[in-house]
């Protein structure tokens, strides 16, 4: 069990299953209202939805999304590409390749 904080609470929870997506980090999402979007996908809330931040992360306002709706992303995505070279100090900071 560990505790998170999210939107300015504390949750206590079981850690969720393996993301299907295989970790966090860049995701493109597949379904739903931002489909075709590179987001972050930096935790689990506690019903195991992804916490995915669709701008900078940390700085906006982040989506909860099914994790069966992402997909990981390689340094040969074109969006991947698009999103460093739109945040280059924020992709080192976080070593995206």
């Amino acid at each position: 069990m560990r505790s998170v904080s999210h939107f300015g609470l504390f949750v206590s929870h079981q850690p969720c299953a393996r993301s299907p997506c295989g970790g966090y980090g860049p995701v493109l999402i597949l379904h739903g209202e931002n489909a075709g979007t590179v987001g972050y996908y930096d935790d689990d809330d506690e019903s195991c939805r992804a916490v995915v931040y669709l701008g900078e992360p940390f700085a906006s306002d982040p989506v909860l999304l099914s994790r069966g709706a992402l997909e990981k992303v390689t340094a040969k995505s074109a969006q991947l590409e698009k999103w460093k070279r739109e945040h280059p100090w924020l992709a080192k900071q976080l070593g995206v390749p």
